[in-house]
């Protein structure tokens, strides 16, 4: 299996501040089958017992369909999907699914052969299926596969619309449930809760923009040298939420790094606020005198 990772270099609007996310906004492009190496597993390591689907053929069928019928196709399916014959893969997933239409690891099968195929609306829809089915037979650990790979494709797509700094709402908006799908998925990756916040920022929703922002955060990796793009978004959410003493602690932090600037800028906006407001104070006081 093949994958190429690249990361993704976000330009702010104002030309004397760039934002390299190198570890930070890294993201995984995956392109065939390495695009779901992370949860195809669950159909090639599983053993055989776990790998097939037992279904009862209800009583009112007068010619019932063998009770392997199905498992045979996945298994077949399964055997050419690791050939790269994914054309093959699909039909025999297929063939699966119309022997029986609950078989949820036919349906996952078949959504990993629409994800090699490149054809990722369909397979997007096809892994909801499958999870649907995974959960009316309580087969979790389909489920959690499929929900694995739905969140990847989702957070790929959330990170292609979510370029711009500072982030417009409509593109946070439609950001948003694709990080959701994302997060159900549990993604192994620690910019998850940034990108949350940067969208719970755009639409000015403070305090779940901090909450995520929090989790950025404490979440980091310590390995990295820049974390100011974290405490700037936290910042951000604070000011909004109305905590300006955690809001100047957090662009405090922000101030080591590629955001040092805007972090400084926005403690002398706070600041500046802070003594007209006290000049006010004053000036009423002097006055009810």
């Amino acid at each position: 299996m093949n994958g190429n990772v690249s990361s993704i270099r976000a330009v702010h609007p104002f030309s004397s501040f760039h934002f390299q996310t190198t570890a930070t906004l890294t993201m995984i492009r995956t392109s065939r089958i390495a695009i779901l190496c992370t949860v195809v597993v669950l159909l090639f390591t599983s053993n055989v017992a776990l790998a097939q689907d037992d279904t009862m053929v209800p009583d009112t069928i007068v010619v019932p369909v063998p009770g392997n019928d199905a498992r045979n196709a996945f298994n077949e399916g399964n055997a050419l999907l690791r050939d790269d014959d994914n054309e093959g893969a699909l039909a025999k997933f297929e063939e699966g699914l119309r022997l029986n239409p609950r078989s949820a690891r036919n349906a996952y099968g078949r959504a990993l052969a629409l994800a090699q195929l490149e054809r990722e609306d369909d397979a997007s829809v096809a892994f909801d299926n499958a999870i649907q089915l995974a959960d009316a037979a309580n087969d979790e650990e389909t489920a959690a596969a499929a929900r694995r790979a739905l969140g990847t494709i989702s957070y790929r797509n959330a990170i292609g619309q979510l370029q711009a700094f500072p982030l417009p709402a409509d593109a946070a908006q439609s950001a948003l449930p694709l990080l959701r799908k994302a997060e159900e998925g549990n993604l192994e990756q620690p910019m998850l809760p940034y990108q949350f916040a940067r969208v719970y920022n755009a639409l000015e929703q403070y305090e779940e923009a901090e909450r995520y922002a929090m989790q950025a955060v404490e979440n980091r990796d310590e390995s990295a040298d820049d974390h100011s793009a974290l405490y700037y978004e936290l910042g951000l959410a604070r000011v909004g939420a109305g905590h300006t003493e955690g809001a100047l602690e957090a662009f405090e932090m922000a101030k080591n790094g590629t955001w040092a600037g805007w972090a400084e800028f926005q403690i002398n906006e706070i600041n500046t606020a802070s003594e007209e407001s006290g000049e006010e104070s004053s000036e009423g006081s002097m006055t009810g005198n």
